[in-house]
């Protein structure tokens, strides 16, 4: 079994894609039947850290997220989930994207079971109310 993930942030007419490392937490949740993927967590943080990091390296934010689509049926073809999150003009919250991670804890500065750093380490911004999606399709 390969577990991979993939993230796809859309602002306006940009599309950013990103693949994950998936850090050790995420097999144990796995492992132990545990959720590790119902809330984001977007950070400012750019290196590309190392296995043993379970933190965001400088968290803003935790922000629920809703599943889009999956398949759960493998006479269907690839095993996936994909989960969203929205953010449109409701949402006066501007954001600061460099390190996203996936997450099953709320609160401040959560542990991650896996983490992605967007555009090669360069922010993504978002203004107050602007329109912007970020999608999680983890591939099993």
């Amino acid at each position: 079994m390969v577990i991979h993930n993939k993230l796809e942030i859309k602002k306006g007419k940009d599309v950013f894609v990103s693949f994950n490392t998936l850090l050790k937490p995420a097999l144990v949740k796995i492992g132990e039947l545990l959720p590790y993927s119902d809330l984001i967590a977007i950070g400012n943080g750019g290196s590309e850290g190392d296995l043993t990091q379970e933190k965001l390296e400088s968290w803003r934010e935790t922000l629920p997220l809703v599943t889009d689509s999956f398949n759960f049926d493998p006479l269907n073809g690839t095993l996936f989930l994909t989960k969203k999150l929205v953010l449109d003009e409701t949402n006066q919250t501007p954001l600061e994207i460099v390190e996203v991670g996936l997450t099953g804890e709320s609160g401040k500065n959560p542990s991650v079971a896996n983490r992605f750093v967007v555009n090669g380490g360069e922010p993504i911004y978002r203004d107050a109310g602007e329109e912007m999606s970020l999608t999680i399709t983890i591939f099993v």
